[in-house]
């Protein structure tokens, strides 16, 4: 078979002549007889993206484009038993302050039947504090910004069963 090339394009002899086809990656004629199928990985296996390419150029397929294999979900429990969530005191209510002076503020509470102390919590625009550990319904917060508004919220704890929900928010200003 005699080929010659005028520049990029193969001049074929009419008395030999062979297929060629355009290579999809390098764009140079090749042999219709040497190009290959471009193959990659697609989901779990391997595919054919359109691409023919001469058989010098095929990339080999990545491997690392297979997805991993996922474990099967587990069996549903036949007879599931509920945790039961503890008999956790009730919020305090009744929130009033009581006294009010430039660095302090004194609020209280209604009793807790069942809780054994209380956790009292205050909030202001930059600060936020708790004080566990306390044993009356009142509490006096001390230390206060002047001219100061702070949220005040308070939860009851029992030993046995833990801490309840913070109460609904009051507010009180310093002097």
């Amino acid at each position: 078979m005699s080929i010659r090339y005028k520049s990029r394009i193969p001049i074929v002899d009419m008395n030999d002549p062979q297929s060629w086809a355009k290579d999809d990656i390098t764009g140079l004629p090749v042999m219709h007889t040497d190009m290959v199928k471009q193959m990659e990985y697609i989901g779990g296996k391997l595919a054919w993206r359109g691409f023919m390419v001469h058989y010098k150029d095929a990339d080999e397929p990545n491997p690392q484009l297979i997805p991993p294999r996922l474990k099967p979900d587990p069996l549903p429990i036949k007879n599931p038993r509920y945790l039961i969530r503890p008999n956790v005191p009730t919020v305090p209510s009744n929130l009033i302050v009581t006294n009010v002076t430039d660095t302090t503020i004194t609020f209280g509470w209604g009793v807790v039947q069942a809780a054994t102390d209380y956790v009292a919590a205050w909030t202001s625009t930059f600060t936020a504090n708790q004080q566990p550990g306390i044993t009356d319904n009142f509490f006096t917060i001390t230390n206060l910004a002047p001219k100061t508004t702070y949220s005040l919220f308070v939860a009851s704890f029992e030993d046995n069963q833990g801490q309840s929900a913070f109460s609904d928010p009051i507010a009180a200003t310093t002097l």
